[in-house]
């Protein structure tokens, strides 16, 4: 419409003159609520403080533009430099929801002067109604789309500093781990970890077609607690992986325990080693624990101390594999729970009643067990108890033939 003939038009521009006006005091009032809205330290620090208030005057000056022209169109969000770096400023600063607040604030100013305003400025209550419509739709509109475009727009940002920052680690890490010419002092600058001391490496992963960074992280950070270790580093090996080592941790007993605030992220942990070797040599345990507990699908959370018989044997998987047969026999491709019966029954040095506690089951079904697995045997394991135990762990950590 044109806002010459239209009467709403001409009194929503009669009063956007008005609050754009500074003998008015409404802007003054605004920039003073979004300030209050924003928080500590943008009161206090004057840098801050003058960079809010040109993102309020710029985003003020934008609407009521858009008003005065076009009052029946939908007003775009305006990202001008000063709008996103008081935005990105308070995410950096933990204070996210304090953008929210600063604009909602605005909003309640200008709408409670323009109200006040409008009713001064018409006494045809249609018009008023209809103008005060407008108005309020788009207030209200453009500052939601504004915060939401904003919030996703330091999301990109950290999600691009996030990656630009992991592809450096990345590179640092692999660069130590090869043995590449790289100073230990310079990879200790870069990733802010020490490599001194006691070392553990451990990889971390959640399910490929559901990738949970925030179960990973919480998964770290608890393995970090029980180890109680001062030093932590984390380094994205994919979408769905994450590689870790602990340094100068302290205890190792809760070690294979699932993770509690993330159950569904499984773990493979390295040997304990020493300085920059140790670093090498406990990730590299860790990624082979990890094979071979992706290949078995055996457990959420495993040593390389578990697998190092598998891990061993596997350099010849063929010999390993007529080993396992020729120990166990018709055992091999038994009742898993036959198996794993016989498989913790030796682990626990042959008392049937701790390997009902371990399995959570009765001493008697256990004997049970134990009687058909001899049945199956080849050799009873009064003999063979020591390759029958061997055998089994290796097809545990191998699994069956494909």
């Amino acid at each position: 419409m044109d806002s010459t003939v239209d009467p709403v038009a001409a009194l929503i521009r009669a009063v956007a003159d008005q609050v754009i006006d500074p003998a008015s005091g409404v802007l003054a009032e605004v920039e003073e609520a979004v300030l209050r809205g924003m928080g500590e330290p943008y009161r206090r620090d004057p840098v801050m403080a003058e960079e809010a208030l040109a993102s309020t005057r710029e985003n003020a000056g934008h609407w009521i533009h858009v008003m005065r022209t076009s009052p029946y169109t939908p007003v775009d969000p305006l990202l001008a430099p000063s709008v996103v770096g008081v935005a990105r400023a308070a995410t950096r600063r933990g204070a996210a929801r304090n953008v929210w607040a600063a604009y909602n604030a605005g909003r309640d100013v200008v709408w409670r002067h323009w109200m006040r305003l409008t009713f001064a400025a018409s006494t045809d209550t249609a018009v008023v109604a209809r103008s005060l419509e407008v108005v309020a739709g788009s207030l209200s509109t453009w500052i939601d789309e504004t915060v939401r475009q904003l919030a996703e727009h330091i999301e990109r940002e950290r999600d691009e500093l996030t990656r630009a920052t992991q592809a450096q680690r990345f590179e640092t890490v692999t660069l130590v781990l090869e043995g590449a010419p790289i100073e230990t002092a310079r990879a200790t600058e870069r990733l802010g970890y020490r490599f001194e001391g006691r070392q553990l490496g451990a990889v971390l992963w959640a399910d490929p077609g559901a990738p949970d960074r925030a179960a990973l992280s919480r998964a770290a950070e608890e393995l970090r607690r029980r180890t109680r270790a001062p030093e932590i580093l984390t380094v994205a090996a994919s979408s769905f992986s994450l590689w870790l080592w602990l340094g100068g941790f302290g205890d190792l007993g809760e070690l294979t325990q699932p993770f509690a605030g993330a159950p569904e992220i499984r773990c493979a942990i390295g040997s304990p080693g020493h300085g920059v070797e140790g670093f090498r040599r406990s990730h590299d345990e860790a990624t082979e624990a990890q094979r071979l507990m992706m290949r078995s699908a055996v457990g959420l959370v495993a040593t390389f101390a578990e697998v190092a018989l598998a891990a061993l044997a596997g350099r010849d998987e063929q010999a390993a594999r007529e080993y396992v047969a020729r120990t166990l026999g018709p055992l091999e491709t038994a009742d898993p729970e036959l198996r794993e019966t016989v498989r913790v029954y030796i682990r626990a040095q042959y008392n049937a009643a701790r390997t009902a506690e371990l399995l959570f089951t009765h001493r008697n079904t256990v004997l049970n067990r134990l009687h058909r697995a001899e049945a199956l045997l080849p050799e009873p394991l009064a003999v063979r108890g020591l390759e029958v135990g061997a055998a089994l762990e290796l097809h545990r950590w191998l699994g069956s033939p494909t």
